[in-house]
């Protein structure tokens, strides 16, 4: 199955996106990462998340604009 979560970079977002994506499930994630909640934490979420999945490939930092 095809899934979109959207927030994936959220606590219960990313859990449901890992739980997705164990289960065989396609998974795209989009997140604006805005701050209404603390940005350092979305953000070691979504690295934590790219390395259990891909544990060899070092996530890139997003570019400032």
């Amino acid at each position: 199955m095809r899934v979109l979560v959207t927030g994936v970079a959220g606590f219960i977002e990313s859990t449901l996106a890992l739980r997705l994506i164990n289960r065989r499930d396609e998974v795209v994630g989009v997140d604006n990462i805005n701050d209404y909640c603390d940005v350092t934490l979305k953000q070691a979420r979504l690295h934590l998340n790219t390395w259990l999945l891909f544990p060899r490939i070092t996530p890139t930092p997003r570019p400032q604009f």
